[in-house]
């Protein structure tokens, strides 16, 4: 569920960092998200919304994997010393 949400976001995670990694350098700032949105759609269809999607999917899996097993090693360490 995690990765879904993540999916739904990346486009608004990627107006706000395009200007700023690895993107076309603009010669003006954006007015707003929607300026963002218009001119990035305009200059790069709507796979420029979607760039750098398979880093950060991979990043949040593995956060979720490493949390889950720090929360299992912790819970099961817990357990054993509580009983």
């Amino acid at each position: 569920m995690q990765l879904w949400a993540h999916a739904m976001f990346l486009q608004i995670e990627a107006l706000q960092r395009h200007p700023k990694h690895g993107a076309r350098v603009e010669s003006h700032a954006y007015k707003n998200m929607w300026d963002a949105l218009h001119s990035i759609v305009q200059a790069e269809g709507w796979a420029g919304l979607y760039k750098g999607i398979v880093p950060s999917i991979i990043k949040a899996a593995s956060a979720g994997a490493v949390t889950f097993v720090a929360y299992e090693y912790t819970s099961d360490w817990l357990e054993s010393i509580l009983t």
